[in-house]
């Protein structure tokens, strides 16, 4: 915020909002994905494969194929890496969550 007023928020206040959103997820035993992961190893290898698809192939591709002559100020295509694994988990536990609610 200090470097761009328009911004709004602060790299601490998004911290605080990181940390009381991983507190909430964690807190709370009654979430589907809780759920789904104590029903077998499988959802669990399955969730973990999702899991790294969403955050570390996108870290994994821009190490890679990273080129410093590309403007920062441009997404590369690694945001889009991201954002289809993003789609893919929520698909995937809306999938099992309308599942297990129609058994």
């Amino acid at each position: 915020m200090a470097v761009d007023p328009r911004v709004g928020i602060s790299l601490l206040e998004m911290t605080f909002m990181a940390c009381f959103a991983t507190a909430t997820v964690l807190g709370n035993s009654n979430l589907f994905l809780w759920q789904f992961l104590r029903e077998s190893t499988m959802n669990r290898i399955i969730f973990l494969g999702l899991f790294s698809k969403q955050f570390l192939a996108p870290v994994l591709f821009t190490y890679i194929f990273s080129n410093n002559s590309q403007s920062p100020q441009k997404p590369g295509i690694e945001l889009f890496i991201m954002i289809a694994g993003v789609i893919t988990t929520l698909s995937f536990l809306l999938v099992q969550a309308y599942n297990s609610n129609m058994v």
